[in-house]
Formats: structure tokens, sequence, C-alpha cells
């Protein structure tokens, strides 16, 4: 099988001016009529009136030592952080553990923003993640299996400072049975569930592109490449090792790496045909231009999603949950979010757009959602690319 080979004069120049070529992030005046399978009256919301609050929440989480491949989920936090979310003004929010003005005096030099808001925390995030690593060890070790049925979904609650887990059974007695063999953490909150969660499968080669496996239908999330070859990223669940993926009729890629459960769900498909072009038009609008740079917002951050059944928009509810799909497949360390999605999105781009700038920032690719459609989860770009050993381009 040949693969259509990346130039090492483009390696070079990708490694060198991925991070600031504005060209890549900004809008282009030309408009391409050509839609892949989409709805072209969608419009694109804007992060405009949240950017300062995301530029202080990604600030805040640099300086406390967290790393884009390392994520939410990982590493150590201030002890005097609880979390925080983006509220409806558009003001970062933060939960403060202890002396909440020397905690807010931090976070403001920190930040260089006075307008963030400061509130009383009950649990350092600290422990907010070692309570959720706790329950995903559990869940995720087969011999607790009869124990773990009655809960499928469960994560950080950032703008309640404790951990949700959605119970079908909501009795008194299953949530005795839950602190008994699983936690009994103080920090856990429980709520009845919503219902199962399901994975959302049903020339250029654009973000949010129609594409079919033998033996699922998905969008194209973004194009990358490693150190040879360049191609496109799609939902793992859709596509088998070695599959080939369709477009039209024809074979264009096939899948040489997967990665199906943990924090990735995710396949990395090199180009086999050189007449089909991975591009960076959302739905191949030369308007929608989807930038190399990645981004892990907070919650509250609104986020757009482009597959080809649907084009919608969001906000981030949670940027720490963990899922088990009624495929028997679970999941950790996935970002939910309110927008619509349905099957068939499985794999395709989530992004936030800040229409000042024109800059949307690549934050990963739908997996599934909820089956009454009021949580849709994604997976985060860094986390694929690191996995997959894979760079946007």
């Amino acid at each position: 099988m040949k693969y259509k080979l990346l130039n090492s004069w483009l390696l070079m120049a990708i490694a060198i001016f991925t991070a600031c070529n504005e060209e890549d992030l900004k809008d282009s005046s030309v408009v391409d009529g050509a839609m892949t399978k989409s709805n072209t009256s969608f419009v694109e919301k804007s992060i405009d009136n949240q950017k300062e609050a995301v530029d202080s929440y990604r600030e805040m989480l640099i300086s406390f030592g967290q790393t884009k491949t390392r994520s939410v989920a990982s590493g150590e936090y201030p002890n005097y952080y609880g979390g925080s979310y983006i509220n409806e003004d558009g003001k970062l929010v933060i939960f403060v553990l202890g002396d909440i003005h020397k905690g807010k005096s931090k976070l403001t030099n920190i930040t260089s923003n006075n307008e963030i808001i400061t509130i009383p925390a009950d649990y350092s995030f600290n422990l907010l993640n070692a309570v959720m690593d706790t329950i995903d060890a559990f869940k995720l070790n087969e011999a607790n299996k009869q124990y773990c049925t009655n809960f499928n979904w469960w994560a950080i609650q950032d703008d309640q400072n404790r951990v949700v887990v959605a119970l079908e059974d909501f009795s008194d007695d299953a949530i005795k049975e839950f602190k008994k063999h699983v936690s009994n953490s103080p920090a856990i909150v429980f709520k009845k569930s919503t219902g199962d969660h399901e994975e959302h499968a049903n020339v250029n080669v654009d973000p949010g592109a129609y594409v079919y496996s033998p033996t699922d239908e998905l969008s194209i999330g973004y194009r990358a490449a490693n150190n040879y070859y360049e191609g496109v990223v799609t939902a793992a669940h859709g596509i088998e090792q070695y599959n080939d993926l369709l477009m039209n009729g024809k074979v264009f890629a096939q899948c040489t790496k997967r990665n199906r459960g943990g924090e990735v769900d995710a396949a990395w498909c090199p180009i086999t045909d050189s007449n089909y072009q991975p591009t960076n038009y959302i739905g191949g609008n030369k308007s929608m231009i989807l930038s190399t740079q990645t981004d892990q917002p907070g919650k509250g951050t609104v986020v757009n999603m482009h597959g080809q059944i649907t084009q919608s928009y969001g906000v981030i509810t949670n940027t720490r949950a963990s899922v088990t799909y009624k495929s028997g497949y679970s999941y950790t360390n996935i970002t939910d979010a309110t927008y619509d999605s349905d099957k068939g999105d499985s794999g395709a781009i989530v992004y936030s757009y800040v229409s000042s700038t024109g800059y949307r920032y690549t934050l990963g690719i739908h997996q599934g959602a909820s089956t009454d459609g009021k949580t849709a989860h994604f997976c985060k770009a860094d986390l694929i690319n690191q996995k997959l050993g894979i760079f946007r381009y």
C-alpha cells in the first residue's frame, strides 16, 4: 500500500511555524461553494465575550505546570485550587480552598485578570481528581463488574466543586451499595441517570466530511501527520486496524493506528491515494479555517461541532468525565458538552472560535452522546496526538 509522503522540507517548516502561522489561523476571504454533506446555514458560535476568561484559564493551568498532554486529569495542582469554570457573563470563576483573599491575590497575579471571581471550595482539585481515579480504576477492573452495572457516567462537576455520579437505580439502597463497594468520599454527589450513552458512528478531505469504513459511517476530525505520512483522524470505534477509509465510493486512506479505550477513541488514517488532499477547511468552506493550535478550555466555554450529519454549538459542561457506552467500552478523561449530535458524527471536529481574530482552535473529536441527547462527549486532541504519535499541520 502506498501512502502519501510528507516532504522533508515541509516537515521542517511545520515544526518551526505551526504555532505562529497566522495565515493558517485566520479567516480567508474566499468561500468554496462545494460543501460536504452538511448544513450550509450553520452559524458558528464565537467565544469573543469569554476570550479573557479562556486566556486566563489557560495561563493559570500553565502556571500550575499543566502541559497539554497531561491535561486536567494528571499532575498536582496547588492545594488552594478547587477547580474553575466560566459563568454566563463570560467571567472566570475559581474555587479557592482556605484563605480566599490570599488565593485571589495569587490567582490575580498569575492571570493578570482583575475580573476573576473567587468563591470558597470544600475540596481541592487534587482530591476531586483522586476520587475520579478511584472510580475509574474500580470501573475498569473486570473483577468488579457485578458492582458496576448501575453507573455508566461520572465526572468532576467543575461548577460545584464535586464529583457527580449518575445512577440508573437512584434509590437509597443503590447509593449505599456504591458507597460500600466503590467510594464513600463526601465529595461525591449522586443524580438519576438520564439513560445510556451511544457512540455516534453511522478531491478534498475536510474536517466534518462524510466518510465510511467497511463497518460504519463516520466524520473526519482533522488532518494530522507523523514524520513520514499525512492523513486524517476519525473515531476508532468506527474503523478497525488496517481497514480502508472510503469517500464517494473510493478508497483514499487506511487505518494504521487506532486506540479505543482509556482517554482516547481515535484512529489515524494515512492517505493512500495522492489525488486526495487533507485540508483545514471546516466542511470544505475556505472561510472557516481550522487552526493547527490545540486547546483545552474550561467549563462554560462555547464550542462548535461540525459533523457530516450535524453542525451545532454548545458549552463545555465537564472537563474530566468518564463514561461506559452501550458497546461496553469505557473511557476516562473525556470532555462533556451540550452541542447536538447524531449517529454518523463520530470523529467530527470539535473546536472553539474567536471571531475577533478568526482563530478556530482544535479541541478534539466527537465520540458519542447520552441517548437523551443532552450530553455529548469528545476526546481531547492533545491526548489523541500524543497517543497516536501524530501532530497537526
